[in-house]
């Protein structure tokens, strides 16, 4: 009976899933409810520093959506449990999914960075609720163990989702992006980076991250990164399928002689340490994207 009733678990939880990711059928009104309610934002909240911060990304646009593929996707990948759940229950190791994937991540940048995106109600506010209400949706089916009976392995990978990988997921969103962008020869102003983690921190306490308002430290946001990438990354058979998968989807759009030219980009700006843990090919474009970031460098 215990099975039956943990299989119409199961049922419903991949169900809820399905719709939060996708446009929420009528069954699922009861998230559009959740989405709405009102959480009081943190007390550390500064209204002209969270506007910046979406300013922030106005301006850098394209090199921070460069980075989200190829430094910042790289490093969540290369934390091996958080992989292990990626790998379980996300679209992103399907190479049929992937392209719709990451285009919901790239929505949600786009909307939490609308002018008052963030207020509660608000396109930005609810997609990040969305998103919080999804990872309890997630969390709780692979609590359940698979459909053999097999439980989450906690004690070897951790609970699913928790605070530390989400808390590593936010880092990997900004300071592993400001450095890819670094490598890409640009120097984004401190202030500037401290303006958008401040967005991130905010996203952070909506997503449920109890320390998200130590985001907005730069000094101390640095720190966590380097801490947690010791502690965290490692290589995983999963990690180097999601790169693989990523990897598969950014060449099929290069025309021929750039085919290999994301596999340069992830060990450029992701670094070397983190792309051989996840098996990133070397590539021969590698000297000319050097060229290309030395000339930057010099402009």
């Amino acid at each position: 009976q215990l099975a039956h009733v943990d299989s119409r678990r199961r049922e419903w939880l991949t169900s809820a899933i399905a719709a939060l990711r996708g446009a929420t059928p009528p069954e699922a009104r009861w998230a559009t409810e959740w989405e709405g309610r009102a959480v009081d934002p943190p007390a550390w909240l500064d209204a002209d520093l969270l506007r910046k911060g979406q300013d922030v990304f106005d301006d850098w646009a394209l090199d921070l959506t460069t980075a989200l593929f190829c430094a910042s996707l790289p490093h969540a990948y290369a934390s091996g449990r958080g992989a292990a759940v990626l790998a379980s229950v996300s679209e992103l190791a399907d190479g049929r999914r992937v392209e719709k994937r990451i285009s919901l991540t790239g929505q949600m940048l786009l909307d939490i960075t609308v002018p008052g995106g963030l207020a509660v109600g608000a396109v930005g506010y609810r997609t990040v609720r969305r998103v919080r209400l999804l990872h309890a949706c997630v969390r709780a089916l692979l609590l359940l163990g698979d459909a053999a009976g097999n439980p989450w392995p906690t004690e070897l990978r951790g609970l699913p989702i928790n605070q530390q990988d989400m808390l590593g997921t936010q880092l990997a969103f900004t300071i592993a992006a400001f450095d890819g962008i670094m490598r890409l020869g640009y120097r984004m102003s401190k202030s500037d980076q401290r303006a958008y983690l401040h967005l991130w921190s905010v996203v952070g306490h909506y997503l449920g991250i109890t320390e998200a308002g130590r985001l907005a430290d730069l000094k101390e946001a640095k720190r966590l990164t380097r801490a947690l990438e010791v502690s965290l990354q490692e290589t995983s058979p999963w990690g180097k399928e999601l790169m693989a998968t990523l990897l598969d989807d950014m060449s099929a759009r290069m025309p021929g002689p750039l085919r290999t030219l994301p596999a340069a980009l992830v060990r450029r700006l992701a670094g070397h340490e983190v792309a051989d843990l996840l098996d990133v090919p070397r590539s021969r474009l590698a000297p000319a994207v050097a060229v290309v970031v030395g000339f930057e460098r010099l402009v």
